[in-house]
């Protein structure tokens, strides 16, 4: 299922303009009626009489509803495929316009934790949907670890491997690995203008990338189900309580690896 503030309208304009403004068919005022004959463009290109006039072109556009400005754009070409399938609650007018929603979630010690996702032992979470689409970010909880995010620079853009981003927390540079490989169609580029976006929207605005499922391992092997996540979510948020406090850089680094780290061992409630 498309967006719903995706619609579509008959779109006329006038093959001899100067400018070819695009109109909704309601604006084809004298061009659509005989009157046409008024007209300064068809008075510098006459043709034969007609109920309407000859240079009057119509065709199908699409365009969406939340947007300020309404811009048409060709079935065939628009909005795919975040608009025309589900990735389109990731996107900034679908949420402005559609508030907040009432997703089945957890919350466990203040971290959200919606259960539709999927979630790797790094703190990363997918969604894997029917139309085959994935988009993928970083969880509640290593959005909180974080505390600021000073900078985001993604390592892999486009194309065959495993998402990767390296975050400037504290000063220090964290490097973020998703563990299955996808087939990278996009990053969230506006991340790198408003890099905390990651952490005041992990689940929505602050995605880090979208794509498919590419040849090879599954994309969603070895990750925690949705109605696992919050036990194993509280198990997390104990061993950060029983951790260490960093002191310093290195001790910090230290921390990050231990938690986020694709490498880092650790045992994972099925």
């Amino acid at each position: 299922m498309g967006c719903p503030y995706l619609q579509e309208t008959a779109v006329v304009s006038c093959r001899h303009a100067g400018v070819r403004a695009q109109v909704p068919n309601g604006g084809a005022g004298l061009c659509g009626t005989p009157e046409y004959t008024r007209c300064a463009v068809w008075r510098e290109h006459p043709s034969e009489a007609a109920p309407r006039c000859p240079y009057l072109a119509e065709v199908r556009m699409q365009f969406c509803a939340a947007a300020a400005v309404r811009k048409f754009v060709p079935p065939n070409d628009a909005f795919r495929p975040r608009c025309a399938g589900g990735g389109y609650h990731y996107c900034a007018l679908y949420l402005d316009a559609a508030g907040s929603s009432a997703e089945q979630e957890e919350v466990v010690d203040g971290i959200r934790v919606p259960v539709r996702l999927l979630y790797s032992p790094s703190h990363m979470w997918i969604e894997v949907r029917e139309d085959g689409g994935c988009h993928l970010g970083i969880d509640g909880f290593l959005a909180r670890t974080l505390q600021h995010v000073e900078q985001v620079g993604f390592l892999t853009t486009e194309g065959p491997g495993h998402p990767a981003v390296v975050v400037t927390a504290r000063g220090v540079d964290v490097q973020v690995v998703f563990p299955n490989p996808l087939h990278i169609e996009a990053a969230n580029r506006y991340l790198r203008a408003d890099p905390d976006r990651l952490l005041r929207y992990p689940y929505s605005l602050g995605w880090l990338f979208e794509g498919r499922e590419g040849p090879g391992a599954p994309v969603c092997a070895g990750l925690i189900e949705g109605r696992n996540a919050p036990a194993w979510m509280r198990c997390e948020v104990e061993r950060m309580r029983r951790y260490p406090k960093p002191r310093g850089r290195e001790e910090l680094l230290r921390m990050m690896h231990d938690f986020f780290s694709p490498l880092a061992s650790r045992e994972v409630e099925a």
